[in-house]
């Protein structure tokens, strides 16, 4: 897919939800990662091991080959057939383990292809929330200047935009915090606000808090955006 579509995709179709992101790119990346640390070498060693075996019993036998006096044609035979035998199961052991060693590779590869696209994408969404929210404080205080200037009640576009405004505010924080989180307690508390668009030059302290919020908000994304 082009960039723009692939993130699109990402955001709409495959992280729909923050726990998809903490499941997809940090639980399932660290497990694989564990396993392969403690894996890895685990098997590793019993191949070793294995080929060590292998290589004893070669010497013992050439050993014993050198050393007999008064071999058979027969006994001879099948100690060398058991030499080939040996040396047929350690080419096959270590076929193994390069096999099993490439495929760890691809994975660990694949992991961290994965990881740093899931990493970009969270980026792009994380700088969408801080632009979106920017523009949240910036209209906040637009109503909050109009409202404090107002000789009646807002209505018709400004009241609309009002109802825009505080929809989007609690859009932003149930998908940055929750909708068990305290800021959403706090948001949700002031909408609750009896006549809260009733909005004029003396009853404007509601906007005011939402705004507040919304400033705080703000503060904390662009904050968390430039930790590494």
């Amino acid at each position: 897919m082009p960039v723009k579509e692939r993130f699109e995709f990402i955001d709409h179709r495959i992280y729909t939800a923050w726990w998809q992101i903490a499941n997809d790119g940090v639980i399932k990346p660290a497990l694989t990662s564990v396993l392969f640390i403690l894996l890895y070498p685990r098997i590793s060693k019993f191949f070793y091991k294995d080929w060590l075996q292998k290589q004893v019993e070669i010497k013992e036998l050439r050993d014993e080959i050198e050393k007999a006096t008064l071999l058979t044609r027969e006994e001879s035979q099948a100690i060398q057939m058991r030499i080939l035998r040996i040396k047929d199961e350690y080419e096959k052991t270590i076929q193994n383990l390069a096999t099993e060693n490439e495929a760890l590779k691809k994975a660990s590869a694949h992991n961290n292809e994965f990881d740093q696209l899931r990493k970009e994408a969270h980026q792009a969404d994380r700088n969408r929330d801080i632009t979106q929210i920017k523009n949240l404080v910036e209209d906040g205080q637009k109503i909050l200047f109009a409202a404090q200037n107002a000789s009646s009640s807002l209505s018709g576009i400004q009241l609309a935009n009002v109802q825009s405004w505080v929809t989007g505010l609690g859009d932003i924080i149930q998908k940055n915090y929750g909708e068990n989180s305290q800021k959403y307690a706090d948001y949700q508390k002031i909408v609750a606000t009896q006549n809260f668009y009733n909005i004029h030059s003396n009853w404007n302290s509601h906007i005011a808090l939402l705004l507040g919020i919304a400033k705080n908000i703000a503060s904390e994304l662009q904050q968390n955006s430039t930790t590494p």
